[in-house]
């Protein structure tokens, strides 16, 4: 689409000049919920279905499954492959498990 930019400046004697301009386009956000979600133990990139620019943010919500992951973390954020996820035990060591996912960008 086409875009007007609308630049006053203040009257009199001496005409306005434009040094410089800067354009900021806010974009509506994404969010994206994915449920249900196992998690190998070398880690697990979520099924987007979106088209992002940027992944601003993973919600991570882990499931008790009666496994022994205790702990969800995003390992990485790529928005073109899914974020990657990991979940761990108590002694920090990679396991399998389950999560639920919010994902948010634009």
């Amino acid at each position: 689409g086409d875009y007007e930019i609308r630049v006053r400046t203040a009257f009199g004697h001496t005409q306005g000049r434009i040094d410089a301009l800067a354009v900021n386009f806010d974009v509506p956000d994404i969010i994206e919920y994915i449920n249900d979600i196992a998690i190998a133990a070398p880690g697990t990139r979520l099924p987007i279905t979106q088209t992002y620019h940027a992944i601003t943010g993973v919600h991570l919500t882990l499931q008790d499954d009666g496994g022994t992951a205790l702990t969800a973390r995003v390992m990485d954020k790529d928005e073109t492959l899914g974020p990657l996820i990991n979940t761990f035990d108590a002694t920090n060591a990679a396991t399998t498990g389950n999560v639920d996912a919010i994902i948010q960008g634009y």
